[in-house]
């Protein structure tokens, strides 16, 4: 707010209160400070600011201190209305209590973060029997199955990350992916039916592509009785058919069947 006091600048040049009465012929103090008002809150003047360092220092911390209070209000509004929202769902529908098992303190406390962010307070880390739990109050079906969907998430992605060293060791067990059982059929193949299988065999030649058996292919109707009977085409497949089994069993083990380590109570 433009006072008697303020001076302004204008076009690059700074003026103080009668010095702009003078310059733009305005009669009376009145009528400058509305006009000067006007021209700062279109932007074509700005108030120059006179304060010592110590001043300004001053005016920046309470102007930060303002906003952080504006930031915390709207905080403790959505909070108290994400509140009323919750304790509305459950006043609605059935609650349970939920268990979760954890390795470490930390892995429970990082849970635990996550429901009180998603507005879910009543929770407790405890030691019971030698088994580290997060123990979950009053939870509405919703919030069972985000709970329980994050927790196997998780659980999954912990599990594959301290099996990958082991994951091909397993289930490559006593199976030859190489060249001579695989690819070197497949070449074969190829060659009888007059085909190039460079965009065939994908992943060391572990996968056989389209081009392999594409119906298109004349040639391969031609060889089709052949192939089916071929010695080496059998045993290349009986491999690649060994390999499906051994990997759909070994992560139906790891990550199949009914989630452990939740349990209601």
């Amino acid at each position: 707010m433009i006072n008697k006091n303020s001076k302004v600048i204008i076009n690059n040049k700074t003026y103080n209160v009668k010095e702009f009465m003078k310059k733009y012929a305005v009669q009376d103090e009145t009528t400058a400070l509305m006009i000067l008002d006007k021209l700062v809150a279109q932007g074509k003047a700005t108030i120059k600011d006179e304060s010592t360092k110590e001043e300004k220092l001053i005016k920046d911390t309470l102007k930060a201190i303002e906003k952080d209070s504006i930031v915390e209000g709207l905080d403790i509004e959505a909070e108290e209305n994400r509140i009323a929202k919750r304790e509305k769902a459950k006043a609605e529908v059935d609650l349970t209590n939920v268990s979760l098992a954890f390795n470490s303190t930390p892995e429970a406390e990082d849970f635990r973060q996550w429901c009180n962010e998603n507005g879910i307070n009543d929770t407790e880390v405890a030691e019971r029997n030698g088994e580290l739990t997060l123990r979950i109050f009053e939870v509405t079906p919703n919030e069972y199955v985000k709970i329980t969907r994050k927790y196997n998430t998780e659980k999954a992605i912990k599990s594959t990350v301290n099996a990958t060293s082991s994951v091909c060791e397993e289930v490559t067990k006593g199976i030859d992916f190489g060249l001579t059982k695989v690819v070197a059929p497949a070449a074969r193949i190829g060659a009888e039916a007059g085909m190039n299988i460079g965009k065939a065999v994908v992943h060391t030649g572990i996968k056989t592509g389209a081009g392999l058996i594409n119906s298109g292919s004349k040639a391969v109707k031609q060889t089709a009785d052949e192939l089916r009977h071929d010695p080496e085409l059998l045993r290349a497949g009986k491999e690649l058919r060994d390999a499906k089994d051994k990997m759909k069993s070994f992560f139906s083990r790891k990550f199949g069947g009914k989630s452990t380590g939740i349990s209601t109570f």
